[in-house]
């Protein structure tokens, strides 16, 4: 009996023994194989570096520190769609299956949380090298593949977005919260890595993005929605550095100035993985409500020869960036077109009144065999007055770049035209109303034909400088000329 109890006792200490021995190289064996393991799900193009681990093999945990995920020397290029890199302090595992990770050498685990990361998004040319993919996970039933992870959770991050040739940052985020669910990865026979990804949500506050010379970015909030498609954006600004009458100082060429005020952005059944590898924005719908915009152009900066003008067709096809829209809705409270002559010394002011914007079959880069047409819709109030109707059509596989134009206005007052015709035709009415004014432009690269009828009571006119006998002779004289139509 006592030899038995002695036995016993040699066993229970030395499986104690060999017990703090595991225990004591847990947390090695744990990072040497959490580093293969993720290393090689990150792909060929990311290096995956792990400062210190603690264990928690009681609760099933894992408490990371000075973590790294960053893009690999030499396989990262200009040339390259993207890259990401994302370092944190800390990060927690919880729910990891040890057996899973250090028998079988899989990740299986219930959560990641990843505290106050910084992420950074680097962008360069539109080569489609990836060995890396995410994709919709479309399967049910249990899990399988080489790893799974119920949760990633980065909380209270910080981003950055940036050209990969540049280290100056195009866009800043003040702060992140990523919500990834239902991850599974698994190998194809040549052994690149897929991400299978249920859903995914993305909140972006406090984005500013700085555009030299003219202008500064902001967004208050973005929301992004996996597998939905869908973005969700409050207070977006584009805001020019300088009023409409010094803006010239800030460039050497004649621009136009952009002043645009967002209340609400919503973008239904975006690609927003062609967002993340292409910066393509393909939509299935757009909608914009709220805020202004104002355009302005002033004719006294220079012009560049070289400059060439192109017609909307043209000019959508040579856009730098792929865009896809396929219908569309904007509804501001104001619009503002601003013109000054070369010789002028104020503006002449076109406005309209909460004008609401149809369009369908939005495209850039879109190619002359294209079957599409663009229709554009424009309705409001002008001088919030008179009702406008303008519609715009043309086809994205016309080679003479044709287009079709119709604008009609309804009972409008003359006088809210002052300051367009003051320089323009040098008189001011100061009655009169429009019953009806409708003008119809069939154009293309080389001619347009353009159809005008206007009906009207009541015009009189100041000739200007209006002063003194002289000026009053000459608006007589107008007056005299001016028949109701």
């Amino acid at each position: 009996m006592k030899r038995r109890t002695r036995s016993l006792l040699i066993i229970f200490v030395i499986g104690l023994v060999l017990g703090w021995l595991g225990l004591s190289r847990m947390d090695s064996l744990l990072r040497s194989k959490l580093v293969d393991v993720v290393g090689g799900a990150s792909g060929e193009r990311y290096v995956f570096t792990l400062g210190e681990l603690r264990s928690k093999p009681w609760e099933g945990g894992v408490s990371l520190h000075d973590v790294k995920l960053l893009p690999r020397d030499g396989h990262i290029s200009t040339a390259a769609d993207y890259a990401l890199s994302i370092m944190a302090d800390r990060v927690s595992l919880e729910g990891l299956s040890y057996w899973a990770l250090l028998v079988h050498g899989k990740l299986r685990v219930d959560a990641v949380r990843v505290i106050a990361p910084h992420v950074e998004y680097m962008y360069g040319g539109n080569s489609k090298d990836s060995t890396a993919q995410v994709v919709q996970e479309k399967k049910k039933g249990p899990p399988t593949g080489d790893g799974m992870i119920g949760e990633i959770e980065l909380r209270d991050a910080s981003g950055v977005m940036r050209r990969m040739d540049r280290d100056s940052a195009d866009l800043s985020v003040a702060d992140l919260d990523i919500v990834l669910r239902d991850l599974r990865l698994s190998r194809a026979e040549g052994g690149s890595a897929t991400w299978q990804l249920a859903t995914a949500r993305v909140g972006l506050h406090g984005v500013r993005a700085a555009l030299p010379p003219l202008y500064d970015a902001q967004l208050d909030t973005v929301e992004l929605l996996y597998p939905e498609g869908d973005a969700h954006i409050a207070g977006m600004r584009l805001a020019p550095r300088a009023d409409r009458d010094a803006y010239g100082k800030l460039v050497d060429e004649n621009v136009e100035l952009l002043d645009l005020d967002l209340a609400r952005l919503d973008l239904i059944g975006i690609d927003l993985l062609a967002l993340l590898t292409t910066r393509a924005v393909l939509v299935d719908h757009l909608a914009a409500k709220g805020g202004h915009l104002y355009l302005d152009h002033d004719g006294r900066l220079p012009a560049k020869p070289d400059r060439p003008r192109v017609l909307p067709r043209a000019g959508l096809a040579d856009m730098g960036v792929r865009v896809t829209v396929d219908s569309l809705e904007i509804a501001l409270d104001e619009f503002r077109y601003g013109d000054r002559g070369a010789r002028a010394d104020g503006y002449g002011d076109i406005i309209v009144e909460q004008p609401h914007v149809y369009a369908h079959k939005v495209r850039t880069q879109a190619p002359l065999n294209s079957e599409d047409s663009l229709r554009i819709r424009v309705e409001g109030a002008l001088y919030g007055e008179g009702a406008i109707d303008a519609r715009f059509s043309m086809s994205y596989g016309a080679e003479d770049d044709s287009f079709w134009l119709s604008l009609r206005l309804v009972d409008m007052g003359f006088v809210p035209f002052r300051s367009l015709t003051k320089d323009m035709l040098k008189a001011s009415p100061v009655e009169g109303r429009i019953r009806e004014l409708t003008m119809a432009i069939n154009g293309n690269d080389q001619r347009a034909d353009v159809l005008f009828a206007m009906g009207y009571s009541g015009l009189q006119l100041e000739v200007l400088p209006e002063e003194g006998l002289k000026g009053k002779l000459i608006s007589g004289v107008a007056n005299m000329a001016v028949i109701d139509a």
